[in-house]
C-alpha cells in the first residue's frame, strides 16, 4: 500500500477501507518504495518460520557462517556406486528425499528419475557433517516420489578402506508413504578422525540386501562425513587500536561454554547471546576480574546455532557456536 501522499504517515486515510493506514505502510511487503518499511505482520513471520522450520529447513544448519573445520575434498573411491536400474529411472516410483542429520546438515533431493539415479555428494561442503567420535547423534530420512512401502539402509565407512561392513550399518528405515523414519546412533571412539570418510544411503520399494545393490526404484546417495576431535578454537579480531582474542570451547557444546578474552583494557565488557534468528537469549557484563576466562551455562538451551558477540567501547567481536 503506497499513502496517496507518498509519505510515511500512518494516519492518512486508506482509500480502499476509508480507514486509518496505521502500520501497512511499514510493512516490508507492501510494494512501495517508502522509507519506512520495518516491519512483519504475525502471520507474515509465523510463514517465513514456518518455511524455515519445513523446505528451507538445511538453512538453519548452513555453515556460511563458520570457518571451516577443515577444507572439504572427497573419500577414497568406494569400490561399488550403485546406479537406479531402468524401472526406477522411467518414473518417480521413489527416492531419497530428506537426509538430514539433526542440527548437523540436510540436504532435500526428488525421486530417482529427476536425480538421475545415484547421487554424488561427497564434494560439497554444504552438506558434509563435521562430528566428534565417541558421541551420538540423530539421523532422519524420507523418501520421494510416490506413496509407497520403502526401506533404507546407511552406512559409515569407519575405518575408511573404501568398504562398508556389517559394523558399519548404522540406520535401517521402513516407510508406509512419504514419512520420516529416524534414529540415533553412536560414533565409535576407534573411528578414522581427521580424514573425509564415506557415507552412503541407499532406499528402495524393494530388499536392500548390501551397500552395493543396485535399486530397482529407488536410489542410492554418497555423502562425506568427518570426524575430530575439537580443540580450543580461536579467532582474532581488530578492535580500535587494540587486538583482542576471543577463544570460545568446547564448540560444539551440550552444557557449558568457556570463553576466553585476553588484551581487553576497557572496563565494560558485554556479553551477547542469540538464536539463528536473532532473538536475544541472554546477555550480561563482565566485570574486570572476569575478563581471563568466563564459563557460561547454556545447559538448557535448545539445539542449533547460536551467535555470541562482545561488544565494548574498542569494538565488537562474534562468533558463532553450536548446541549438540
Amino acid at each position: 500500500m503506497v499513502s496517496l501522499s507518498g509519505s510515511c504517515d500512518t494516519n492518512e486515510t486508506n482509500p480502499c477501507t476509508n480507514q486509518k493506514l496505521g502500520n501497512i505502510v511499514r510493512n516490508y511487503m507492501d510494494y512501495s518504495d517508502q522509507e519506512c518499511q520495518i516491519m512483519f505482520t504475525t502471520d507474515q513471520k509465523n510463514r517465513m518460520r514456518g518455511v524455515l522450520q519445513t523446505t528451507r529447513k538445511s538453512l538453519l544448519t548452513s555453515k556460511a557462517l563458520q570457518e571451516p573445520i577443515a577444507e572439504c575434498v572427497s573419500p577414497i573411491e568406494s569400490y561399488c556406486t550403485p546406479q537406479t536400474q531402468s524401472d526406477g529411472l522411467s518414473a518417480g516410483y521413489t527416492g531419497i528425499g530428506t537426509f538430514e542429520i539433526e542440527n548437523e546438515i540436510m540436504n532435500i533431493s526428488y525421486a530417482a528419475n529427476q536425480d538421475n539415479g545415484y547421487l554424488d555428494k561427497t564434494s560439497d561442503c554444504a552438506v558434509t557433517a563435521f562430528l566428534n567420535p565417541d558421541s551420538s547423534y540423530k539421523v532422519k530420512i524420507r523418501p520421494a516420489g510416490g506413496d509407497n512401502i520403502t526401506n533404507s539402509k546407511m552406512w559409515i565407512d569407519y575405518n575408511n578402506n573404501g568398504d562398508f561392513n556389517n559394523d558399519e550399518l548404522v540406520f535401517q528405515g521402513n516407510y508406509d508413504g512419504i514419512i520420516y523414519d529416524s534414529t540415533t546412533f553412536m560414533i565409535p571412539s576407534n573411528v578414522v578422525q581427521n580424514q573425509f570418510l564415506r557415507l552412503r544411503i541407499s532406499l528402495d520399494i524393494e530388499e536392500i540386501n548390501g551397500p552395493c545393490d543396485e535399486p530397482r526404484y529407488g536410489q542410492v546417495e554418497d555423502y562425506s562425513i568427518y570426524f575430530y576431535i575439537p580443540d580450543e578454537t580461536s579467532s582474532i579480531n581488530e578492535m580500535g587500536d587494540n587486538t583482542s582474542h576471543l577463544e570460545i570451547y568446547p564448540n560444539p557444546t551440550s552444557s557449558i561454554l568457556r570463553v576466553k578474552l585476553n588484551h581487553i583494557e576497557t572496563e565494560e565488557t558485554k556479553i551477547l547471546i542469540t538464536d539463528i534468528q536473532g532473538r536475544l537469549i541472554n546477555q550480561f557484563m563482565l566485570d574486570k576480574a572476569n575478563k581471563t576466562e568466563t564459563v557460561i551455562d547454556v545447559s538448557q538451551f535448545q539445539k542449533g546455532i547460536y551467535h555470541l558477540s562482545i561488544q565494548n567501547s574498542e569494538g565488537s567481536f562474534s562468533q558463532n557456536f553450536i548446541m549438540k
